[in-house]
């Protein structure tokens, strides 16, 4: 990854988890930090999101933005906890979009 998308994707998991924080449990919020301090950007993002894909209410996040992201990691390609995260991920935010992102 260069240090453009590190830098990129850093910012926008930051960005993301201020938005969503005061739904998510503590360990989670620490979770992503440590990876993010790790600089393992695909583990915070995929991380985040499978616990976003959770909550009863959806936060107000750029959803165009995070395909983006997630293309950007290769999270379409290779998933790090959850195998069917980018099915899952796609079908989830597919209606927020209105966009078909397969």
């Amino acid at each position: 990854m260069n240090a453009e998308t590190a830098h990129e994707a850093e910012s926008f998991i930051k960005e993301v988890l201020s938005i969503a924080k005061p739904h998510l449990e503590k360990d989670l919020i620490l979770f992503v930090d440590h990876y993010l301090y790790h600089a393992e950007y695909e583990m915070a993002f995929e991380g985040l999101f499978l616990a976003i894909m959770k909550l009863d209410t959806v936060p107000p996040i750029d959803w165009r933005q995070s395909v983006e992201m997630a293309i950007k990691l290769k999270l379409n390609d290779d998933a790090i906890y959850d195998e069917g995260f980018w099915s899952r991920f796609s079908k989830y935010i597919e209606g927020k979009i209105n966009v078909d992102i397969k």
